[in-house]
């Protein structure tokens, strides 16, 4: 009895397994429960997935797996009691329900074609897009930023080059009719000038033979060598103005510093950018052994004011055996490129004394320089020239003059050393 028992089960089995090879099952190994168990919680996981819409599908599907893992997977005993009729009908539905896979991806493709959206890939998406608006934002404001940025600079720039075009303007309209100006003086001068130029080199004598009496009168033996002294007299309008004395010493002998006196006479007299800004026009200088003559024009720009300054100059030489003797005298013409004559005049005097000093104990020959300089104003009232004596252009006249001596001195010693260093190569 038992024996046919065991044969009946045996036989329901066997049909059992005959019935589902039959059937395209997912080839995962039936023997490893485990894995297909596995498989099929994957695939039930992806159906969850789906949405709320796909519930009762999921369900079913569900149903659909736990009987096929309880009931013939893992050989539920019921089942296997159960007539062969019984179990066929339930690998029959089992049959029915088994192409489960085939079903889901029916449903998905069926709820991607409607536009459904998985959950996961909707958060996903979501946050993509908020860190791009974010970036977008973000590039959009820094893009404002550089656009302001190069619009003020485009307005700097433009600002710039309209200063610059309007500084040259107003350079070339100062410049040019002083030049032409310039240019119709000089040839003025070389025509008519040589009446004051000759008047001029007449005083030099005149200066030279009351030289000692000069120098004794102003003090030069007071003036500590090297040293300089200094007068001015600011409320001067006609006469005495300004008053300079300078006593140098140099180690050279009294031929060599005399040539460089007499080429000090004949460099440039003013040091631009020293008080005022000046730029020169014209220059034409004419030496010769004895004598000198100069013309110079130039602008000068002093307190705001532009003025055209013309100067006239002569030198001249007298050598003696123990001594040698320079006198220059100038007469100095500011103007006004729009009221012309100022009615002001100054009228500078120089006088430099070269004479053997004590030698020093090696024999070092000993040259010394005295130098006395005085310039005198000349004022008509008019009210242009009024405005000159006003503090501001006395200190500014005070100044000039200073440095130049200064310059004149600095001249001498700098030919001095710069033939010494020239002989001794």
């Amino acid at each position: 009895m038992m024996a046919c028992a065991i044969g009946g089960e045996m036989e329901s089995l066997q049909a059992t397994l005959d019935f589902i090879a039959n059937f395209d099952l997912p080839q995962v190994g039936l023997q490893n429960e485990t894995a297909l168990l596995d498989v099929i919680n994957e695939e039930r996981e992806q159906l969850l997935a789906l949405g709320e819409r796909l519930e009762a599908d999921v369900s079913l599907n569900t149903l659909t797996l736990d009987k096929f893992s309880h009931g013939s997977l893992r050989g539920d005993k019921n089942a296997g009691k159960g007539s062969p009729t019984s179990s066929h009908v339930d690998v029959a539905s089992l049959a029915t329900d088994a192409p489960w896979p085939e079903a889901s991806a029916q449903v998905a493709d069926a709820a991607r074609a409607k536009g459904e959206t998985n959950v996961t890939d909707l958060t996903l998406w979501k946050g993509v897009a908020s860190r791009q608006l974010a970036l977008r934002r973000h590039a959009e404001a820094m893009n404002a930023k550089l656009r302001d940025e190069v619009v003020a600079q485009a307005k700097y720039a433009a600002n710039l080059k309209r200063m610059l075009k309007r500084r040259y303007s107003d350079e070339m309209l100062e410049l040019v009719p002083i030049m032409n100006r310039g240019r119709i003086v000089e040839d003025k001068a070389t025509v008519n000038s040589h009446r004051i130029l000759d008047e001029l080199l007449g005083g030099t004598d005149y200066v030279y033979m009351g030289v000692d009496a000069l120098l004794a009168k102003k003090g030069m033996t007071q003036v500590p060598c090297p040293g300089s002294m200094k007068k001015h007299h600011s409320n001067t309008v006609d006469g005495l103005f300004l008053e300079f004395m300078d006593k140098n010493q140099v180690p050279f002998g009294l031929r060599s510093t005399t040539n460089a006196v007499w080429k000090a006479f004949q460099a440039k007299k003013t040091r631009a950018g020293d008080h005022v800004q000046t730029k020169l026009c014209a220059q034409d200088t004419k030496p010769t052994e004895t004598a000198m003559t100069s013309y110079m024009s130039y602008t000068c720009n002093a307190a705001g004011h532009s003025t055209y300054v013309q100067e006239r100059r002569v030198a001249r030489k007298y050598v003696e055996p123990d001594r040698s003797v320079f006198v220059g005298r100038a007469l100095i013409d500011p103007t006004s490129r729009s009221v012309g004559f100022l009615g002001l005049l100054f009228q500078e005097s120089l006088v430099v004394v070269v004479r053997r000093g004590e030698p020093l104990a090696s024999g070092q020959e000993i040259s010394v320089i005295e130098s006395y300089m005085w310039v005198t104003r000349c004022d008509d009232g008019k009210e242009e020239a009024v405005k000159f004596r006003e503090p501001l252009f006395t200190d500014l006249a005070v100044n000039g003059w200073d440095r130049k001596l200064s310059l004149f001195s600095q001249t001498i010693e700098n030919i001095l050393f710069d033939g010494a260093v020239s002989s001794a190569m």
